[in-house]
């Protein structure tokens, strides 16, 4: 808002404080005056110094000029701009063109002649200056000072005399915003406008263009299917979520995104572009660089120099290098977030075997234009695996080149499972490569609006391409960290930022070195204060293959990473002011500490203050404490990060060294981030173990080691390995992908022993022969190496060396290398890769070994995917040792590769124990309370456990009951949640309990008194209460809604009984899935009927259930209790479930007594049974049913024939059993009879399965959503269709119809005045296609897909086609808005007085106000003209079946047809109006009375609800509408449903003109409400009025409603009778309505206060029980 003059009143929207008054100067003291030197057309050149010509100001640029796109070789005395001119021409065509002005940001531009500048001072914005003077009073006031006839001219002079309003600075800053981004926006849509023309229009030459329209006269459009719907909900995520993409709808092909990312970034380069664009020979050369020839190249792209990713151009003689994405500006600066879908992936255009289609993608995320992330979504019924393999095919196909090329991350969903890869070739895509997302306590993240709130919002997603893809270079892939990876380096850098210290347990396996590698990396990058990283390792071998590791990740990564070749090596390179990533070995650390540098040196100072991080790799044993405390003594200003897959506990710590650190949380400080083996595994992250003991197994002494070390042992040993390790060594796969295994001994000694004894074997010089099985896959099995260090056992190094040259030749030999004990390093590492099969080398047979024999080495800190087995030939190691050997085998590696193979050989029992000790331990994060536990271990604790339940109870019949007072408090919760859960059933349940408490206490309290019942009634009615105010922030808002129905006004006649009918299906209910009527529905089985009649078999007993059962049977037979138990509307037996759980309570209690029936009880139970047996058989008239009878005799029979015959023990056991059969068999016939319909249809009022999602999907609202998708405005739709009720809630559409058992009465009233035909007070259909009533409810689309008829006014646009339904749409010409206005009022007695057809004219021409509210100030009151005219008709009976006799029509043959012949008018609508209906058709009593309508143009049926119906509401007028005919109608047919005598009070033929409608209809919009917003409880809007008037709103009146006009509270009125209206005077206003839930705050209230009161009967109850 913006005030002028005065200190204003008035508060500002944004700010909301008071804006003071804007000053007015003549424009001579607001900026210095120039003139600009002369330049003409003549002088431009292609290249040079950029010009402003004045012409180019009012033919080419707007107020701001950031782009010059002339150019000149400059002049001696040339005036140039110094940045924030603002410039006006001198001289033009005519005094509008010149009367405009433009700033200049650039300096360095030359400003031509015929140019007047101005150089505003520093309080004025000189965007705002421009916008000024170019702009009302100031425009005109200089356009008046304009001199000259054929050229006009304007000096500086005039412009100093111009007067100009201005606010502060601040202000003008504000304005100059607001119009810069318009500026934009209007740009963008310029581009967008100039491609569609491009498209739709032939240019250049060509014939046609390059988009065309099928089926021109009768587009189709198809329904988008559940996947849009998905895909619908991530981009509203995305877009209004927490998150700040841009959804860009207009770009779906590659050039579309070819322009957008030139847009962006010119706009980003402008600097370095000098204000100018990029040429088309230009931009080609950045296209050139962005056409990537794999996602790996896409990446090192995209690493960029410094944070900044490029590209590079030549401009003539000078290099350009652009910023196109800056890693450093996420989530703001220069980055664009965009997020576009539907994109058109071209095809090759072929026809051919070679031809590619052409595809659509679904959802990609962009960053400045690029794509980054893409995404394929499907519907809930398919595999997110199918998203996984479209994008495997596209890429296949090559749709992912060009822009797409730069993809680095692929998501795919469908809806509950979500998961992201990184980019690669198809060739290159695995399943197994997916990660679904997880939070920081591992819990998994599978739906996809979950994921898009943690991985696809900003800045997470950029975070993803920026911070945590890696790029392999070895592998040459893209690696995407999992998301433990990405907590744990997020929890490094903020304890790093707050100085502390800690480690991250990840399991073994789960990639470690890449997430300790990103953890280096970003503490160097996000802490500036470090001078180093430093990532410790505790061996050589380790050392080259980390370092190696983090190279290849490094390659093109912001930092170097640099392994330590020696001890002076590392001492320069700390001493280098170099920021970089070191890795080494502890040793050299140590060393260089000890012993190479020299306390009180400058190297020494200067190594010894440097600011560290250190991180350390398997940091349970890689640093000891005693190490750890030396290195922190001399780098005192160190971090320390330790990683771990086995942290040392309590459980198994440290040795005991004085006051050392014993676990790994005292050495490095708390755990930062856990992701344990069973969250591996659960994750698929790491494989599951098999573990197999095939030690011996009647050993005594599994420790003595001595029963091992003999060769007998070691050929066991070897023949498990060699021969029985066929399947673990994944020799089913063929040559060339079977799996390798390690052998791991306790000495070196053993290896060697292992090592020779295998060499004999494959030499034939042993017992052991290879199996010919395994010998047919690999015939050179085992090709075998072994590995240790050669100076492990002091003692005998000479020998080892000796013995590991041999083995160093065997390797040579077999393998074509040149190692010896010098190259003992070379050695290892190459077995290392042998072993990784990394490199496609040692994809060859020839290049592969089998198994490794070692000691320790290879046992912890390696990785090869492909090793499948440890095989353990030694006694049992530590919990951390075990976890760490068992982890070499477990990693993911293909699909036959199910779990890491574990296969030990001694000590079976110390090795089980020691195995499951280790799993528990970690697997439940070091306590003592591990995840699983041995039955031995826990039984103490659970007897424990269950001897003190037995202090409570020996027997838990021998739990007292609950007491007194803890039954009213439970009551009280019970009574809630009742309430809470339906409205009805609560309503039901209420008499239940009374009933319940009635029977109760007279049949069961003896001779408890009047008084007595009272007291305990009273009491717990009070505790009702309190359940009640509970429950009533739901119950009230639905009991006011309830009481406010029409529902109510139900006036069925109910008879004393049932028709006698009724009354004879009764008995064949009990057993049968009939529906009798009046929603009477039993079918209880056979033994359930059994049981009552044994209950009544008994004497003297059950009195109660006896009662119970006679009371509720007849309260089921008489009509009144149905009315009473529906909220006394009509009859409805819907509260038979309290019956049935009466008969259920029935059942239980006499079940053991079937067995146990007396003579003479069992005498008239049989009698019972027979009499029922007998009226029931007679009666059954088809073959299911008899069988259903049949069972229940056998129940009788068997149930009879146990109990007297049978006095065996167990007999109660043998009739359950029958019981039991019976029942299931029962319950199967009935559903046959279902299925075959013989259950009255029962099957046939429920749609096929899986077909309701469909037909839902496939209806008239879904048609009309796809259609106006684009529509911004409110509006209804109305449809000749039936549809499944309540469908445009789900489509989310405004419809007319709806179902609801709450319905509003202004409505139904509303409609019953209209005498609408096939009306329901709770289920509106629609409204006859009658016009006016249309135009008045806001329809503005017409759905059409059953008959012709369609009402006046209506105009063809589209066909849509969902499924297999067309659906054709029409559009009102004279819709009428969501709020229109009136300035005539209708008075009250004369629409009294009105008839259907002239109330519905009326409302065309004045409003009708509630009673009380007729005098409004400036309200003329008239009474409105009708133009409806009753016709002359005479009267064609059909010959025999009707007679007309005394104004009846007595109807003699069913189907009967009565004809009336009248002469219609043109351009009408034709009704037939049917007053006063009535019948003594004594077959349609109980039913209603349906009429075929038909007429020239329609077919119509008429329902009359008799007085007899349960929904009959006293209507006996109905309108019927014959449709609109631009020619007259001549006729319309009556058929009768039945026979009868039918009455009709009046009925008569309506004719009603359509010729003054339109106007009616303009006079009603001429003023109307406009810039709509509305949302689920509010609506507001804006309105300009001439003069007084009332604004009506479309909107069915609910008390509900609040209005506020101009921010004022106003009152809303009742208008037409359902509709909302406001009063308001003449001028402009702002509307808003919003909707609260009548007596939901009172609701609220008044739970609150229950809740306070229970809580309180809740202590009270808590006292006594203390006092007890």
């Amino acid at each position: 808002m913006t005030c002028f003059g005065k200190k204003c009143n008035c508060e500002h929207l944004a700010a909301k404080k008071c804006i003071y008054a804007w000053e007015q100067r003549k424009a001579l003291e607001l900026a210095e005056y120039f003139k600009g030197n002369g330049y003409s057309k003549g002088d431009l050149r292609e290249v040079g110094t950029p010009v402003i010509l004045y012409g180019r100001l009012y033919t080419k640029y707007q107020f701001v000029i950031d782009e010059v796109d002339t150019f000149v070789n400059p002049k001696s005395g040339s005036v140039y701009s110094q940045g924030n001119e603002v410039i006006v021409p001198a001289s033009g065509e005519t005094a509008e063109d010149i009367a405009r002005a433009s700033a200049v940001e650039k300096s360095g531009v030359l400003l031509g002649g015929d140019l007047n500048i101005l150089r505003p001072f520093d309080f004025i914005n000189p965007l705002f200056l421009a916008l000024t003077i170019s702009s009302g009073e100031p425009q005109k006031e200089l356009a008046k000072k304009a001199q000259g006839k054929s050229v006009v001219h304007i000096h500086n002079s005039d412009i100093q005399e111009v007067t100009i309003s201005y606010p502060l600075r601040v202000e003008q800053d504000r304005i100059v915003a607001v119009f810069r981004h318009l500026d934009h926006l209007i740009t963008l849509h310029q581009r967008k406008l100039k491609l569609l023309r491009n498209k739709f229009f032939a240019y250049k030459a060509k014939s046609v263009p390059l988009v065309r329209l099928k089926n021109v006269k009768q587009r189709r459009r198809k329904m988008p299917d559940l996947e849009a719907l998905i895909e619908q909900k991530l981009i509203d995520q995305l877009v209004y979520g927490d998150s700040q993409w841009t959804y860009r709808p207009d770009l779906k092909t590659e050039e579309d995104l070819w322009n957008n990312f030139r847009y962006i970034l010119v706009q980003n380069n402008k600097d370095c572009l000098n204000g100018t664009s990029l040429s088309d020979a230009e931009f080609d050369q950045v296209r050139n660089q962005l056409q990537f020839s794999s996602f790996y190249k896409a990446g090192e792209w995209l690493v960029g120099e410094n944070g900044k990713v490029m590209v590079h151009i030549q401009r003539d003689t000078e290099k350009l290098h652009l910023v196109v994405m800056n890693h450093e500006h996420v989530a703001g600066g220069s980055s664009v977030y965009e997020v576009i879908n539907q994109y058109q992936a071209l095809g090759n255009g072929d026809t051919g075997a070679l031809a590619v289609r052409d595809r659509r993608f679904d959802v990609t995320l962009m960053i400045n234009g690029l794509p980054m992330i893409h995404i394929e979504l499907k519907n809930k019924q398919h595999s997110y695996l199918e998203g996984f393999r479209q994008i495997k095919k596209y890429i296949g196909e090559g749709k992912f080149k060009g822009i797409f090329s730069a993809v680095q991350m692929f998501v795919v969903s469908n809806g509950v499972d979500t998961q992201y890869f990184a980019a690669a070739s198809d060739g290159e895509l695995n399943e197994k490569f997916m990660s679904g997302w997880v939070d920081k306590e591992n819990n998994s993240v599978t739906d996809y609006i979950d994921f898009a709130k943690s991985v696809l919002r900003i800045p997470e997603a950029h975070e993803m391409i920026a911070r945590y893809t890696v790029l392999d270079k070895d592998a040459k892939r893209l690696i995407i960290l999992r998301p433990y990876q990405i907590h744990a380096i997020k929890a490094i850098r903020e304890a790093s930022r707050n100085g502390e210290s800690g480690f991250v347990w990840h399991t073994t396996g789960s990639g470690k070195t890449l997430t300790s590698y990103k953890a280096t990396r970003n503490l160097l990058m996000d802490i500036p204060s470090l001078d180093k990283t430093i990532f410790l390792i505790d061996r050589k071998d380790l050392d080259a293959q980390t370092t190696q590791a983090f190279q290849a990740y490094a390659n093109n990564d912001l930092i170097d990473v640099d392994e330590t070749e020696n001890v002076n090596d590392l001492k320069n390179k700390l001493k280098s002011g170099d920021r970089q990533v070191l890795v080494t070995t502890i040793q050299k650390l140590q060393r260089l500490i000890r012993k190479r540098l020299t306390e009180g040196t400058p190297e020494y100072n200067k190594i010894k203050n440097l600011r560290m991080a250190f991180v350390v790799d398997e940091c349970h044993r890689a640093v000891t404490p005693t190490t750890k405390r030396e290195l922190e003594r001399f780098f005192c200003n160190s971090l320390w990060y330790g990683f771990t897959g086995t942290p040392r506990f309590a459980e198994n710590p440290y040795p005991q060294l004085g006051d050392l650190p014993r676990t790994t949380e005292e050495l490095y400080g708390k755990t930062l981030h856990k992701y344990t083996i069973q969250n591996a595994i659960h994750d698929i992250a790491v494989l599951g173990f098999q573990v197999e003991h095939n030690g011996p197994k009647n050993i005594i002494e599994e420790t003595d080691t001595s029963v091992y070390d003999n060769e007998a042992h070691m050929l066991k040993v070897l023949d498990v390995i060699l021969n029985k390790s066929y399947h673990k060594l994944g020799f089913q796969n063929g040559k060339g992908r079977t799996y390798e295994g390690l052998l791991t001994t306790s000495s070196i000694q053993i290896a060697q022993k292992y090592y020779d004894l295998l060499k004999k074997v494959k030499n034939g010089e042993t017992p052991l022969v290879i199996d010919d099985r395994i010998k047919q896959v690999l015939p050179d099995f085992p090709k075998f190496a072994i590995t240790y260090s050669v100076s492990e056992n002091e003692e005998g190094s000479q020998v080892n060396q000796q013995r590991m040259q041999e083995a160093l030749d065997d390797y040579n030999n077999m393998f074509g290398t040149k190692y010896d004990l010098s190259q003992i390093q070379g050695y290892n590492a190459n077995l290392n890769k042998r072993l990784a099969r990394k490199d496609d080398k040692f994809k060859s047979r020839n290049e592969q070994v089998d198994l490794v024999i070692v000691v320790d080495r290879l046992l912890t800190g390696f990785d090869a995917p492909c090793m499948s087995t440890i095989f353990i030939d030694r006694q049992p190691m530590g919990p951390h040792d075990l976890i760490q050997a068992f982890s070499r085998t477990n990693r993911i590696f293909d699909k036959p590769k199910a779990y890491g193979q574990v296969v030990t050989f001694q000590a079976p029992k110390l090795f089980k124990e020691s195995v499951d000790h280790a799993v528990k331990l970690y697997s439940a994060g070091g306590t003592k309370e591990a995840l699983m536990a041995e039955w031995d271990e826990i039984e103490p604790a659970f007897r424990k456990a269950l001897s003190a339940v037995r202090v409570a109870a020996q027997i838990p019949a021998d739990i007292p009951a609950m007491s007194r007072k803890e039954k009213e408090v439970f009551f009280s919760l019970m009574v809630c949640a009742a309430a809470v859960s339906n409205f009805y059933f609560f309503y039901t349940l209420v008499f239940a309990v009374c009933f319940y408490v009635f029977v109760r206490f007279y049949t069961l309290e003896g001779s408890h008194s009047l008084r007595r019942l009272c007291s305990v009634v009273l009491r717990f009615a009070g505790y009702a209460c309190v359940g009640v105010c509970m429950a009533a922030f739901l119950l009230l808002p639905v009991i006011l809604q309830f009481l406010g129905t029409s529902r109510m006004d139900a006036v069925q006649v109910h008879p004393a009984l049932y028709p006698a009918a009724w009354y004879q299906k009764l008995p064949f209910q009990f057993l049968l899935p009939d529906k009798l009527g009046e929603w009477t529905n039993l079918g209880f089985t056979a033994p359930a009927l059994f049981a009552v009649f044994v209950l009544f078999g008994k004497r003297k007993r059950h009195t109660a259930l006896k009662v119970s059962f006679l009371m509720m049977t007849g309260m089921l037979c008489i009509p009144w209790f149905g009315r009473a138990l529906n909220g006394f509307s009509y009859v409805s037996n819907r509260w038979d479930y309290i019956y049935a759980g009466l008969i259920s309570w029935i059942l239980v209690t006499v079940w053991e007594e079937f067995g146990e029936l007396k003579q003479r009880d069992g005498i008239v139970t049989a009698v019972f049974c027979g009499i029922y047996l007998l009226y029931t058989v007679t009666e059954a008239n088809r073959e299911l049913k008899f069988w259903v009878f049949g069972i229940f005799a056998f129940t009788v029979l068997s149930a009879y024939v146990i109990s007297c015959f049978d006095r065996k023990s167990g007999r109660c056991k043998r009739i359950s059993a029958v019981m039991f059969c019976t029942v299931f068999v029962h319950i199967g016939i009935n559903w046959v009879i279902l299925l075959t319909g013989i259950g009255n249809g029962r099957i046939g009022q429920f749609v096929d399965a899986g077909t309701a999602f469909h037909r839902t999907t496939t209806s008239a609202p879904y048609a009309v959503s796809a259609f106006s998708s684009e529509e911004k405005e409110f509006f209804r739709f109305e449809t000749d269709e039936t549809m499944m009720k309540n469908t445009s809630a789900l489509a989310g559409v405004n419809g007319i119809q709806y179902f609801w058992s709450l319905e509003n009465r202004d409505i139904s009233d509303y409609l019953r005045g209209m005498k609408l035909n096939r009306f329901r007070s709770f289920n509106y259909s629609n409204l006859d296609c009658r016009t006016f009533l249309g135009a008045l409810a806001g329809v503005k689309y017409f759905v059409q897909r059953n008959s012709d008829v369609l009402p006046f006014g209506y105009e063809f646009k589209d066909t849509v086609v969902i499924g297999n339904r067309g659906y054709n749409i029409y559009e009102n010409q004279y819709a009428l808005p969501l709020g229109y206005t009136y300035d005539v009022r209708i008075p009250n007695k004369s629409w009294q007085n009105m008839d259907p057809f002239e109330r519905q004219e009326a409302l065309m021409q004045g409003i009708l106000l509630e009673e009380g509210a007729e005098d409004i100030q400036g309200m003329q009151e008239r009474v409105p003209l009708s133009s409806s005219q009753t016709l002359d008709y005479t009267v064609t009976c059909d010959d025999g079946a009707v007679r007309l006799k005394d104004g009846s029509f007595d109807i003699r043959k069913k189907g009967a047809a009565v004809r009336l012949s009248f002469e219609g008018k043109e351009n009408c609508e034709t009704y037939l109006y049917l007053r006063g209906v009535d019948s003594d058709a004594e077959s349609l009593k109980r039913d209603l009375m349906m009429f075929e309508i038909s007429s020239d143009v329609s077919h119509n049926q008429m329902y009359y609800h008799t007085p007899y119906h349960k929904y009959n509401d006293g209507q006996r007028d109905f309108v019927i509408h014959l449709g609109y005919h631009k020619e007259a109608q001549s006729s319309v047919t009556i058929k009768f449903s039945g026979k009868g005598s039918y009455r009709f009070d009046e009925m008569k033929v309506v004719c009603q003109p359509m010729d003054e409608y339109p106007e009616q209809a303009a006079a009603l919009r001429e003023c109307r409400m406009e810039n709509e917003q509305i949302s689920t409880n509010h609506i507001s809007g804006t309105i300009d009025l001439p003069n007084d008037q009332v604004l009506c709103l479309s909107v069915p009146y609910s008390r509900g409603w609040r209005a506020k006009v101009d921010g004022k509270e106003a009152a809303i009125l009742k208008a037409n009778v359902m509709y909302m209206a406001l009063p308001l005077t003449a001028g402009e206003h702002t509307i808003e309505l919003s909707y609260r839930t009548p007596g939901l705050y009172a609701g609220v209230g008044i739970s609150l206060a229950g809740i306070v009161l229970f809580v309180f009967l809740w202590r009270k109850r808590k006292k006594c029980e203390k006092t007890a």
